[in-house]
Formats: C-alpha cells, sequence, structure tokens
C-alpha cells in the first residue's frame, strides 16, 4: 500500500538545476554590472509563474534579488514570502535542512510584520518542511530526531489551524493573493497525513473529510484527489476495502479528467497501486489487470525521467566531448577519402569470388532447403506439444515475469545512475579540482560547486541503493542477510541469521533468493507480532536450503488462502520456476516457519584472456 500525502512529487533533478545555478549567479555577480539592475522590482506573480515552469535557476535569482530590495525597504512582509519561496525550492529539491533553516526566517520576518495572513503562510511552509524531513526518513528505521520532526510538522499545522479558523470565524475575505479556505484544506490535508503516520486513523479521516468539503467549496476539483486517497488509505487498514476501493476509483478518475500533465502521473501511478490492492482483497478480477496498468506507467516515468536527467548531464557536461568528437570525425573523413580507391578495388574482387561461390553453392542449397523444410515440420510438431505445456504453466510464468521485469529494470536504473551519472558528476568534479591550481587564492565559487556535485552524488548513490542492494552485488547473499538482520532488529524483533557454507553464486540467483528473504521478513514485520526471527541458510548437495523461523502468532493453514496477498503468491511462483519446493509450517500463537529448497545457479566463470 502506498500513503500518497501530497498531489506532486519532484524529481532530484531540482538539485542540480539549483547548484548549476548557483555556480553561474556567483560568476555572473563576480563581474560589474550596472546599478540600475539592482532596482528592478519583479511581480510576485511573475515569480510564481516562473515556479510553475520550473524555471528554477531564474526564480531563485529573481527572489534573491526581491528579498535584498525587500531589506533594504524593511518591508517584513515581502523579506517573509522571499524568504519562505526559497524555503520552498530547497524543500523541492530534497534539500530539507536549509527548507527548514530559510522556513525559519520566513516565521520571524512574518512574526516582525504583524501580518496574520503571512504568519499562517510561514507556519504552513515550515510544516511542509518538517513533514518533508520526515517522509525522507520513512522507508528506513526511524530514530528520535525523525520522530522530533514530525511533532515540528504537527505543532506548524495546529499552529497556523488555529490561527486561520479564528479568521474563518471573523468572517475574512481573501486577498488576491491569498484564499483562507484554500489554506484550510491545505492544512486539514497535511494534519491528515501525520494522523495516518502515526496510526490515528479516526483523525486521519476527519482531517481528510474537512479538508475534501474545503476544496469543494472552492471548487478546486483536481486536488480533492488528495483527501479521497487519504481516506482510502484509511478504509485500507479498517480493512474496508469496498469503501477504499470507491474513495481509490474516485480520485483516479479525477486525476484522469483534470490531471493530464506529466507531475500527476505518479500520483495516478500511486494510487492505482493502492487500487489494485484494495481489488486484490475483494478478489476482484481486475485487481491483475489494475496492477499492470500501474507497472507500466511506473516504468514509463522511470524511463522518461532516467532520460531527461541524462539529456540535461550531457547538454551541461559533454560539449568539450562533442567538439573532439567532430574533430575526429573530420580525420576520419579524409582518411576514408584516401582509401576509398583501395575499397572498390577490393569490393570489385570480393563481388567475383561471391559470383563464382554462389554457382558452386546452388545446387547443395536446393538439397539444404528439402531437409529445412522436414526439419520445420518436425519443429512444428515439437512446438505444438511444447505450447500445450506452456499453457499449463501460463499463470505462473506471467507472475515471474511480472517480477523478473522488475527486478531488470530496478537493477538497469540503478547501474545507469551508479555507472553514467556518477561517473559524469565525478569528472566535472575533476575539471573542478583542476581548475583550482589555476588559482593562487581558490574561488568560494569552486568549493561551493563541488560541495554541490558532492551532495548529488551522494543522493544518486542513495537512490541506487534503494534500487539494488549494493551489498548484494558487492558482496554476495551471505553479507546481504547480515544487512538486512541488523537493518531490521529494533527494540520490537530481533533478527538473526544462522549462514553454512555459502558462497558466491550467479548474480541474477542471489537476487531472486535476496528478494524471498526480503519478502518474508517483510511479512514478519507487518503480520506476526513476533518478538524473535531466525533466518538460517545452508548448501548441502548443490542444493540451497533456506528456513526463516519466528515465534509470532501464526495462522491457520486453512485461512492463509484467504488472508494472502501478491507477496506469497509471488514467493510461490519465483521458487515454483527456480525449480524448488517451499514448505509453509504454521500452528497459531506457536509461530510459523517457513522451508525453502531449491537448486543452486553456479557463478559463470569467466576465463582471462591472455596478453
Amino acid at each position: 500500500m502506498r500513503n500518497s500525502k501530497k498531489l506532486n512529487f519532484k524529481t532530484p533533478v531540482i538539485i542540480l538545476c539549483i547548484g548549476v545555478f548557483c555556480v553561474l549567479y556567483s560568476c555572473i555577480s563576480s563581474i560589474d554590472s550596472p546599478d540600475t539592475d539592482k532596482d528592478i522590482v519583479v511581480s510576485s506573480e511573475y515569480i510564481d509563474s516562473v515556479i510553475a515552469n520550473e524555471d528554477y535557476e531564474t526564480a531563485f535569482n529573481l527572489i534573491l534579488g526581491g528579498f535584498e530590495q525587500a531589506k533594504l525597504d524593511k518591508n517584513y512582509i515581502e523579506m517573509s514570502k522571499s524568504s519562505a519561496d526559497i524555503s520552498a525550492l530547497y524543500r523541492e529539491a530534497l534539500n530539507y535542512e536549509l527548507a527548514i533553516k530559510y522556513g525559519k526566517e520566513a516565521l520571524n520576518w512574518a512574526d516582525s510584520s504583524s501580518n496574520d495572513v503571512r504568519e499562517i503562510q510561514a507556519d504552513i511552509n515550515l510544516g511542509k518542511a518538517y513533514l518533508g524531513y520526515y517522509n525522507r526518513g520513512e522507508d528506513g528505521v526511524k530514530n528520535l530526531r525523525y520522530e522530533k520532526m514530525i511533532d515540528s510538522a504537527y505543532f506548524y499545522f495546529s499552529k497556523a489551524l488555529d490561527k486561520s479558523r479564528f479568521l474563518h470565524q471573523k468572517g475574512f475575505k481573501d486577498t488576491l493573493n491569498f484564499s483562507l479556505v484554500e489554506s484550510l484544506a491545505s492544512i486539514y490535508s497535511n494534519l491528515s497525513a501525520i494522523s495516518f503516520t502515526e496510526d490515528k486513523l479516526d483523525e486521519a479521516e476527519s482531517s481528510a473529510r474537512e479538508s475534501l468539503e474545503f476544496y469543494l467549496e472552492i471548487e478546486d476539483t483536481l486536488r480533492t484527489a488528495i483527501p479521497l486517497n487519504n481516506i482510502g488509505n484509511v478504509e485500507l487498514l479498517r480493512e474496508n476495502y469496498t469503501d477504499a476501493a470507491k474513495y481509490y476509483r474516485q480520485a483516479i478518475e479525477i486525476l484522469d479528467e483534470y490531471g493530464d500533465e506529466n507531475e500527476y502521473l505518479k500520483d495516478k501511478a500511486d494510487l492505482l497501486v493502492n487500487y489494485a490492492f484494495a481489488l486484490n482483497k475483494l478478489n476482484r478480477i481486475e485487481a491483475y489487470n489494475v496492477f499492470n496498468e500501474a507497472y507500466e506507467l511506473e516504468w514509463d516515468l522511470a524511463v522518461a525521467e532516467r532520460d531527461k536527467m541524462l539529456a540535461e548531464l550531457e547538454k551541461k557536461y559533454n560539449v568539450k566531448r562533442i567538439e573532439e568528437e567532430a574533430a575526429a570525425k573530420q580525420k576520419e573523413q579524409e582518411k576514408e577519402a584516401e582509401q576509398f580507391k583501395y575499397f572498390s578495388i577490393l569490393l570489385f574482387i570480393l563481388t567475383l569470388v561471391l559470383i563464382a561461390t554462389f554457382f558452386v553453392f546452388y545446387k547443395g542449397s536446393q538439397l539444404k532447403q528439402k531437409n529445412l523444410e522436414l526439419q520445420i515440420d518436425k519443429e512444428q510438431l515439437v512446438q505444438k506439444a511444447e505450447l500445450e505445456r506452456v499453457e499449463k504453466l501460463s499463470q505462473t510464468k506471467v507472475l515471474n515475469a511480472t517480477i523478473d521485469g522488475r527486478e531488470s529494470e530496478r537493477k538497469l536504473i540503478a547501474e545507469i545512475l551508479h555507472d553514467s551519472v556518477s561517473s559524469l558528476l565525478s569528472s566535472a568534479n575533476l575539471h573542478l579540482q583542476a581548475s583550482r591550481n589555476v588559482y593562487s587564492k581558490v574561488p568560494e565559487e569552486i568549493d561551493k560547486s563541488q560541495r554541490i556535485i558532492e551532495e548529488a552524488s551522494e543522493k544518486i548513490r542513495n537512490l541506487s541503493h534503494e534500487l539494488i542492494s549494493s551489498v548484494l552485488l558487492k558482496f554476495g547473499l551471505s553479507y546481504s542477510i547480515f544487512d538486512l538482520c541488523e537493518k531490521y532488529s529494533n527494540s520490537q524483533i530481533e533478527i538473526v541469521s544462522d549462514i553454512n557454507h555459502v558462497r558466491r553464486y550467479d548474480q541474477s540467483f542471489e537476487i531472486k533468493m535476496n528478494n524471498i528473504i526480503e519478502e518474508l521478513v517483510n511479512n514478519i514485520l507487518k503480520h506476526s507480532k513476533a518478538s524473535e526471527a531466525i533466518i538460517t541458510l545452508e548448501e548441502r548437495k548443490d542444493q540451497l536450503f533456506l528456513e526463516i523461523t519466528d515465534n509470532g502468532e501464526g495462522f491457520k493453514f486453512d485461512e492463509l488462502i484467504k488472508k494472502d496477498g501478491l507477496g506469497l503468491n509471488q514467493i510461490k511462483a519465483r521458487v515454483q520456476m527456480m525449480k524448488g519446493s517451499i514448505d509453509i509450517d504454521s500452528i497459531p500463537t506457536q509461530g510459523t516457519t517457513i522451508n525453502i529448497i531449491v537448486p543452486i545457479v553456479e557463478r559463470e566463470v569467466r576465463k582471462r584472456e591472455m596478453a
């Protein structure tokens, strides 16, 4: 299940946009420019339109200029708005530390202005920064620092809510650039997301319905998809699958009708996954089609994002390479012109040889043609028998094809990020490092540029590690299991491993086994309420024996099919296609033991080429 807490999702490429802009802005600032440029006043509507068009470099420049002018005029309201806009840009770039820093500055300037509207906007902006910081770590184990983030987010949204409701009760009229009802809708939507995160389902539903009413009041049909999705998530956790599917379907229909831009496709994909999950729980046959639609949409988005990122990087960092290729191409053309006459002679000789060879083998080819026809007839009979066998395994293969496709795509994206994008950033960093030797005193802009590139590299490495475990690829299955136990063990459950005689195997085989183990561990964490779990892995006579045991609640075997989701079905299909076996032994209140035996796929041995 995916909890979509907001409608718009931005990509990490914004970090690169802001980083490159900072380099250009610093260089431009070092050049003398007319003083009249500092006096240019740009309207907030124009800046908002630039941000809406995702021209973040221009927006950042305009906001900084506006802040300096407002500072000279001692206009606290505009200073607060400029600081909040900078905070929002950093928030979209996933740099939540700086987003919080500028958000606090915006709130301080708003307090100095004694303007209720500006204070509400500053509180909402800071609440979003803290909530974004918390969400950044939600896929991992939360520490005390992240828990403080969610508390701070709740504090600022609640503060904004109290002020907004006070103004609403007094009959406050919306200004040109501020809608009180829209702010109330946004506040309730974020409070719903926070309550959902803390498993306060009643509060989450209540806030989501309040948000829905306010969006309907201002006739913002598109953003009603946000509270509809949140209500669907609540009903899903309550196991009210019919109601959950209804709300998800309404949100999807709204995005189909109004959200025709690319930025809404990610939200639609998340909604489709949630909708498919609810349909599956209702045993609806269309669950698979909906899930497949979401999967295809996510893949299209990943490919588009990859192409966009690579195109942007090639545009910025490959100018020199293009010039070198052009020079090399010119030399190659000159060389080809010189050698053309020799190729012409050789081509003439080869043509004569081919004609002679054709007549020699013509008769032989006729005989081969007859033999080929007989062979085709034989193969058709074999294929017919094979098709009958394949039809019996079609469901299993379709499911495995989906799993294999996802594994391959995740590995492909991770390899592109690690091998291509990371290498390009490293190359750019090396060029900057080399440029340091040119100056007797290294400009501050070079240090800033290198720090920005290092931050982008770190985020790309983290993203690639989330797609495919780097521990698994580098050190193998045993180390990946150690890492898994360490990552998921906490004060509620201790997961330990017992690994014997396990070595490196075929990489695809290791990935499949690692995914099976991760899925089983996730089931333990979500459903078993166990305090202890043991992962045992051992190689015996060309077979790998996997046993996972927990001391949780267990389940009745005759209820397994009713409770089983896509996860266990995928594991069964995967083991079957690996020509293995799976055995599940579970007793209520006494825990569960799952045994899997699969034949080992050996690692390909590559012979070193002799010089």
